[in-house]
């Protein structure tokens, strides 16, 4: 006679195991898809806490003189003061403005300038790789390369692809130029000749072993001080903080049709401390973009990078990038 009960007490166990085996197998095939799906996250830099609002109030003799003698008035952008035209848009203020800004205030007008197109590029062509190492020029008829053109492209590691395109297409001699990527001085291709040689405030040697020149000193030396530059771009990681306001003062962006500019929002070099929320540093950007303004440049395009180490958030917890590539053409000598 068969015991029911203990066959029943077998089959419940079995359905138990049967059950926690399915269970377990499930889990494990989740996992291994998600791990096999997954791609590596780019963490963004945290702010440990809010800063300060904006409480900046300017008295009518300041408000005056700011409309008067700048054409500019204040108004109100997520928490903070901005400055901005008759027409809304938006501008740098002078420099006894910036003084009275605080943190909140610098960052917004920082991302909202470099964020807005000032001026219409009727006809925009990419050049290079489609990653970085490519970049967009402006084919609007007063500022297009016409050859013969020579163009500056500092900051090429080792992708010529921007370079290459743009020579072969305008016929104009391209002069590279990267201290850190170990190459020498050669002749690139027909007409792109490297330099190994960095862009910097003044003309010097580092610790590195890189030698450094001045946007000034570059061009007599390559016997430019009289040719006009059809376009020059600038990616050096930083540093053009640094070698912007002496190009200003000097007046060595004369001739230059346009710019194209990686900008980070921070002025430490290696190793990067990567602060994006130094009162110092905002004032400093705003004060050399509107000295590139006041020269005649004006934005055409632009573009923000998520990288590794541009990603952060504000106090309201918007994600920002410290890193954007800025188009400008001049249109006024």
């Amino acid at each position: 006679m068969i015991n029911t009960d203990r066959m029943w007490i077998v089959r419940t166990r079995q359905f138990r195991a049967l059950v926690v085996i399915s269970l377990a197998l499930v889990v494990l095939v989740f996992l291994v898809r998600r791990h096999g799906n997954s791609e590596p996250e780019i963490p963004s830099i945290r702010v440990k806490k809010a800063l300060d609002l904006s409480t900046l109030t300017l008295n009518a003799t300041m408000e005056r003189k700011l409309k008067e003698e700048y054409g500019l008035l204040q108004t109100k952008s997520r928490g903070a003061t901005i400055f901005v035209d008759d027409q809304g848009r938006v501008r740098v203020p002078p420099p006894f403005i910036l003084e009275l800004m605080q943190f909140r205030d610098l960052e917004e007008q920082y991302h909202r300038y470099i964020e807005s197109i000032q001026v219409p590029c009727t006809r925009q062509i990419h050049l290079g790789n489609h990653q970085d190492g490519g970049y967009d020029l402006c084919e609007n008829q007063d500022v297009v390369p016409s050859k013969p053109c020579v163009v500056y492209s500092f900051g090429v590691r080792t992708d010529f692809s921007f370079d290459e395109e743009l020579s072969k297409l305008y016929g104009c001699i391209i002069h590279s130029f990267d201290p850190a990527n170990g190459m020498a001085d050669h002749q690139h291709s027909p007409a792109v000749y490297f330099h190994s040689m960095g862009l910097w405030k003044t003309d010097e040697v580092m610790n590195t072993n890189w030698k450094m020149k001045t946007l000034n000193s570059i061009r007599t030396e390559l016997d430019h001080q009289n040719s006009n530059i059809a376009m020059m771009k600038i990616d050096i990681e930083g540093a053009e903080w640094e070698a912007l306001p002496e190009m200003l003062k000097s007046g060595a962006l004369k001739g230059i049709k346009q710019l194209i500019m990686e900008f980070h929002s921070w002025v430490d070099l290696p190793p990067w401390q990567l602060d994006h929320r130094n009162k110092k540093d905002y004032r400093h950007h705003l004060n050399v973009l509107r000295g590139l303004y006041d020269e005649g440049f004006r934005i055409f395009f632009f573009k923000r990078f998520p990288g590794y180490c541009c990603l952060y958030e504000d106090e309201f917890n918007v994600s920002r990038t410290g890193c954007h590539e800025i188009h400008m053409m001049r249109v006024s000598s």
